[in-house]
């Protein structure tokens, strides 16, 4: 019989890590009943990239977006994550749920790897798990886990993760093998080899030499980065240097509030450029910095762990500090926090574990757990489809014209045009040139058949150089519809000549529509074929046919 005085054994730590898991997987399985939001239509609904795997090669020679843009300049260069859309599309085809489910269990594995690594840094179980289930349940992460596009991030962490775990373990060459496709998954992965120079000055067992690997692989990425993209990176928001600099203490603190109190969470925020030194918006956040650097400057003097979870929370955020490589309007996303979030959970997880009794640390986990998740779950219920995603947007950020946009655009897909409407002015009050929203009013107006107002924004809209053609296009209908033949004959001719090569919205037909008033039966008949054949839905045009041919007829009786 076993001594009652014997201690009882720990758990296997392989039983901790499969409770965190179940519980990140729980905690995330509401999206499995969301649909495709934001750019899921674009870059996977609507995208003909992942239509074919003889598509591969052009993964790695042009930005995400050359498929649907071929001459505009891009900003990302991902061939693994578009690699990842085309697997994903090839089982699951248009299922979202099926889609989700690929996101969460990703998640799950990137929060396992962050276990793995933390009991490697730390050597002590309790810490490590506490560190995996802040990590898995932290609502920072529902921009990246329940939007379908946001997998970049999740993807990227498995990478991360298991590079930097494999460097930990002495096996550098399965190492620079996983940063090498890291970066090819996401730019952002260039922060590695800062973070595994630090290892090494913080530990120095082991040598300084075996961060230099990274380094290189790191300026090859650059280098064929700069080969294909003819730039390392785009400027799409001329922010001047001086203030880039004031704004990045506000940025900083923001990010830190998301991970301390991760409340009113959505895919837009009123995030503004700081314009003066002098103004509360400089000040403060730079003495909030101040205070928490001295403090984390003093544990971390007491612990190189410490010191170390500071680089992995504040290396990562380094990206997100180029603020001229992202739209004015698009400053600030949590999804920017995926990696910065395990640094702060292992910093977390190693103050909860200095409490002297472990009644109270079980007690303080459980409550972390508890509102974490359910923070989790509340916070991401807007992601469950378009509509809700934007009017969180415009309760969140009432001078965004985004989420105006897309509000409307969500409302004119359900067929509500009038409600469409309003939210399209609002955009416009607030970015006058929003090429997106000139055509989107401009349609709007042509379907309810007010078509001098629909002249107005199509017009304004083409001359943006976004798409013109489809605004050509509608605004030549519009004429149509006046009585304005020549005029509506030659926009749409215009369509037709600068339309992209799978572009099928009915040129042919509005054209063959014009001809067919003018009197050209001919004419309109060669353009009401031409549809016929191009487009995927021909009811349209063979109805026209059918109507020309049976006029034909009546005359030859």
């Amino acid at each position: 019989m076993e001594d009652s005085s014997t201690p009882a054994r720990p758990a296997p730590h392989w039983l901790a890590a499969l409770a965190i898991a179940i519980l990140t997987f729980a905690v995330f399985s509401p999206t499995l009943t969301y649909g495709f939001v934001y750019d899921d239509h674009a870059q996977i609904v609507e995208t003909k990239q992942l239509n074919s795997w003889r598509m591969i090669p052009h993964y790695f020679s042009g930005h995400v977006w050359k498929w649907k843009s071929p001459n505009e300049k891009g900003v990302y260069y991902r061939p693994v994550f578009l690699l990842w859309l085309l697997l994903n599309q090839t089982l699951f085809g248009l299922s979202a749920p099926l889609w989700h489910l690929s996101n969460v269990l990703v998640h799950v594995l990137a929060t396992l790897l962050l276990y793995a690594l933390a009991r490697e840094l730390t050597a002590d179980t309790f810490t490590a798990a506490v560190a995996a289930l802040i990590f898995g349940l932290h609502p920072a992460h529902i921009e990246s886990v329940d939007w379908a596009s946001g997998i970049t991030d999740p993807l990227l962490a498995v990478f991360f993760f298991a590079s930097l775990l494999l460097f930990l373990r002495g096996k550098p060459v399965w190492s620079l093998v996983l940063f090498a496709i890291s970066l090819l998954e996401k730019e952002t992965a260039i922060v590695l080899p800062v973070i595994v120079l630090l290892y090494v000055w913080l530990f120095p067992k082991v040598s300084a030499r075996a961060a230099a690997p990274y380094f290189s692989v790191a300026l090859m990425y650059l280098g064929l980065r700069l080969a294909v993209m003819k730039e390392l990176t785009a400027v799409l928001t001329p922010v001047p240097w001086a203030t880039m600099l004031r704004t990045w203490p506000l940025l900083v603190v923001a990010y830190l509030k998301h991970l301390i109190w991760p409340s009113g969470l959505s895919l837009f925020y009123d995030f503004r450029l700081v314009d003066s030194a002098t103004s509360r918006n400089f000040v403060e956040p730079v003495v909030t910095l101040l205070v928490i650097g001295m403090a984390l400057c003093l544990f971390a003097w007491r612990s190189r762990i410490v010191a170390f979870a500071a680089v992995l929370l504040f290396v990562p955020l380094l990206p997100a500090l180029n603020l001229r490589t992202f739209f004015e309007i698009e400053l600030f996303h949590d999804r920017y926090l995926y990696l910065p979030v395990a640094g702060f959970a292992l910093l977390a997880a190693l103050a909860v574990r200095q409490i002297p009794l472990k009644k109270i640390q079980y007690v303080l986990v459980f409550l972390i757990g508890s509102g974490l998740a359910y923070g989790t779950i509340v916070e991401g219920r807007p992601w469950r489809e378009n509509l809700t995603l934007f009017e969180r947007g415009i309760e969140i950020a009432p001078n965004n014209a985004i989420a105006y946009e897309g509000k409307g655009t969500s409302l004119l897909l359900r067929g509500s045009v009038a409600e469409a409407i309003p939210c399209y002015q609002k955009a416009l009050e607030l970015n006058a040139n929003m090429p997106e929203s000139l055509y989107s009013l401009g349609r709007s107006y042509y379907e309810l058949n007010m078509f001098p107002e629909a002249e107005t924004y199509l017009e304004r809209a083409a001359n943006t150089g976004w798409h013109p053609a489809m605004s050509a296009l509608y605004f030549g209908m519009a004429k149509y519809k006046q009585g304005d033949l020549n005029t509506a004959e030659r926009a749409i001719r215009f369509a037709l000549q600068n339309r992209g090569p799978d572009d099928y919205r009915e040129y042919h037909l509005g054209l063959g529509l014009v001809l067919k008033q003018k009197g050209d039966l001919a004419g309109a008949m060669q353009e009401f074929q031409a549809e016929a054949r191009e487009n995927p839905d021909p009811s349209k045009a063979l109805a026209q046919i059918a109507e020309v041919q049976a006029g034909a007829n009546e005359r030859q009786r």
